[in-house]
């Protein structure tokens, strides 16, 4: 008799779910309780933001003729004002907000930014007071921004001027909703473990959209599951390091690799023991599951 692989990955059971997670908990909602603006300098503008608790975020921005800087909160919600102007604004020209709750549960803020001044960001969070300090910065006074043309000569023709772009009237004001259905960058926001199931061990991963992980086994002495999220980011308080302790499951490990980009999450299992590994993906609560057993071995020689 044959012995089988140390590992049986069942590929076709990553199946699809509509209905609710059973057993994953509700996720509490954060209140974004304020918006703040505070402006330092000529080339230094602060936004602020206050929670009630810990929340994930991913920050990106859009260029070309209206450039914004957009902020997603998952699991937040804001009832503040949804249209905040900033008269005294050279970098933030104005803040919206709009809460969405398909197909998670997220507020979205979009920063209105300059068409002729080029303007950077960098954030910092603090975790204990639960603030978040978006700080955009624009050129330093003196500089030019660009490569300036040089001037004509006297004499020479100056020629026809440089024709503006056309705009259109019925996109010159936007909403909210004009970013709304962008699709999100992935991102990884928290993974369990729960031994207490009669099913198996099993390891949630909490996502912010449909992005099931490519999986693959190593064996060898050392028996390790790998989970990569490609193109994904890891929100913030992910644990990275989890002791699991259970009879299949010893550890999970995560780490954010650049080259190329994606999250790795490494399952490292107990050894001498033949496994096999469910995946099932919950698509309304976006949570990938992956169920670790014990194959008996004496009905695998059969």
């Amino acid at each position: 008799m044959r012995r089988l692989s140390v590992f049986t990955i069942i590929c076709i059971c990553l199946c699809i779910f509509s209905a609710p997670l059973a057993f994953g908990a509700q996720r509490d909602v954060i209140a974004i309780e304020s918006i703040s603006y505070k402006k330092e300098s000529a080339t230094k503008e602060v936004l602020l933001f206050k929670f009630s608790g810990p929340v994930p975020f991913h920050i990106f921005t859009l260029k070309g003729e209206r450039p914004r800087l957009v902020l997603d909160f998952t699991g937040a919600e804001y009832h503040g004002e949804k249209s905040i102007d900033l008269p005294d604004g050279e970098l933030a020209l104005s803040v919206r907000t709009g809460v969405h709750r398909k197909p998670v549960l997220k507020t979205r803020v979009v920063v209105d930014l300059p068409t002729t001044t080029p303007v950077q960001y960098k954030h910092d969070f603090d975790e204990k007071k639960h603030l978040l300090k978006i700080i955009l910065s624009g050129p330093q006074v003196g500089t030019i921004a660009g490569k300036p043309k040089p001037l004509k000569q006297a004499g020479e023709a100056i020629g026809e001027p440089e024709k503006q772009p056309v705009v259109d009237p019925k996109k010159a004001d936007s909403t909210i909703s004009d970013i709304a259905n962008i699709l999100p960058s992935p991102e990884l926001e928290r993974i369990t473990f729960d031994d207490s199931s009669n099913k198996g061990e099993m390891v949630k991963f909490y996502l912010n959209d449909f992005h099931p992980p490519s999986v693959t086994a190593l064996e060898k002495e050392r028996p390790r599951v790998f989970c990569d999220f490609i193109d994904a980011s890891l929100a913030l308080g992910v644990d990275t390091n989890l002791v699991a302790g259970g009879k299949f499951v010893e550890s999970i490990r995560t780490a954010l690799h650049n080259d190329p980009r994606k999250v790795r999450v490494v399952l490292d299992l107990v050894p001498d023991k033949d496994y096999d590994l469910q995946q099932v993906f919950f698509k309304n609560d976006n949570i990938f599951v992956l169920i670790v057993n014990e194959v008996d071995r004496e009905k695998a020689k059969e």
